[in-house]
């Protein structure tokens, strides 16, 4: 495990390679200016990549806490949940 302020300090091709390893893909992907952002779950805190156009990452952005992940609320489908609690 590595540390959120740990993993702010590496430089972004290593940061990539740790997200690729032990990163997990939560599937949930927004559109934001001229983006499409991606969510991953790495170590309790979150990260976000940025893709352009042409599919290329161009930017990360690491955050703990739960306060940034409202953008992602109306992405998820929680009828499957519903209808196993009913």
């Amino acid at each position: 495990m590595i540390p959120f302020k740990t993993f702010q300090n590496f430089n972004p091709d290593f940061k990539a390679f740790i997200l690729w390893q032990d990163g997990v893909a939560l599937n949930l992907m927004r559109s934001e200016e001229d983006y499409l952002v991606s969510l991953y779950e790495l170590y309790g805190y979150y990260v976000e990549i940025f893709f352009d156009a042409d599919s290329e990452p161009v930017q990360m952005k690491e955050f703990e806490g739960t306060d940034r992940l409202s953008p992602y609320l109306n992405l998820l489908d929680i009828q499957e949940v519903v209808m196993k609690i009913n």
